[in-house]
């Protein structure tokens, strides 16, 4: 068993976030599905151990090159700094871009529970099997792959069903637009992705965050566009809008920011 030492991380909170859905804990252990590899992962204090992933990437998925102190230094807001208290040590994770898009088309007006299960059901549908620790699990499809609406809704996806279908078979005839995403900047790559079938704004942003690793990225949801209004928008002059508020609040790496506020009032239901 490999094991390494950590500085300001909460494995927990940090999975528990709401960026990624293809992990879940078993034995002590959370096992994290990313693309064509299943690992497991467990926190002791400041020590990780883990297996079925290399060092050097288990510090790049969750960001630990980063120090966190310098993400989230100057904040004098009251809210986000208790957020900062409750939730430390929560890290932004850098996913594989493909499965970031499939991921959170897919999370558009659900709850974790049924993103879990259906791309779990969309793992067993359209990946390869493998084998870790004993068993066999099956990785997240590969870019390139059509899946097929029917197949989609018998799954539980929905209406979502057909966006996945066209958006797979746009990325299997342009197998270059992903390439291409990363060479752009934050607000080039947003309006690209909304060209996608099923992506919007916020996912958008949701992808530029977790997929391309663009902090400037600030996801507003149904959680987030009430706690921007209920909670800041009203300390500002009269007329200013939402993305005022992000504007003043928010500067620096607005998305690790934005994920301590999303989680943290989510996780204690605070209204």
């Amino acid at each position: 068993m490999k094991n390494l030492k950590v500085e300001n991380f909460s494995l927990e909170e940090t999975l528990n976030s709401g960026q990624i859905f293809t992990y879940y804990l078993e034995n002590n252990w959370w096992f994290v599905l990313e693309r064509d590899k299943l690992f497991k992962v467990k926190q002791n204090g400041d020590i990780l151990y883990y297996e079925g992933i290399k060092s050097e990437e288990l510090i790049d998925f969750f960001s630990l090159d980063e120090s966190l102190e310098e993400e989230l230094k100057g904040i004098e807001d009251e809210i986000l700094t208790k957020a900062i208290e409750e939730l430390w040590g929560l890290r932004l994770i850098r996913q594989d871009l493909w499965q970031v898009i499939i991921s959170f088309i897919t999370s558009s007006m659900s709850n974790m529970d049924k993103i879990k299960k259906n791309l779990w059901g969309l793992c067993k549908e359209y990946g390869e099997v493998k084998y870790f620790e004993e068993k066999n699990f099956y990785t997240f499809p590969k870019e390139g792959v059509v899946f097929d609406e029917e197949k989609l809704r018998k799954i539980g996806f929905g209406y979502r069903a057909k966006y996945l279908e066209e958006t797979s078979r746009f990325i299997s005839k342009n197998p270059q637009f992903l390439e291409k995403l990363n060479e752009m900047n934050y607000n080039r790559a947003v309006e690209e992705l909304q060209k996608l079938s099923g992506v919007g704004k916020k996912v958008a942003d949701c992808i530029c965050l977790f997929g391309l690793n663009k902090k400037e990225a600030f996801p507003v949801d149904v959680w987030i566009n009430r706690i921007l209004t209920e909670h800041y928008l009203s300390s500002l002059e009269e007329g200013k809008k939402i993305d005022d508020c992000i504007e003043v609040y928010f500067r620096g790496n607005k998305g690790l920011k934005q994920q301590y506020l999303f989680h943290y009032f989510r996780k204690y239901k605070i209204k």
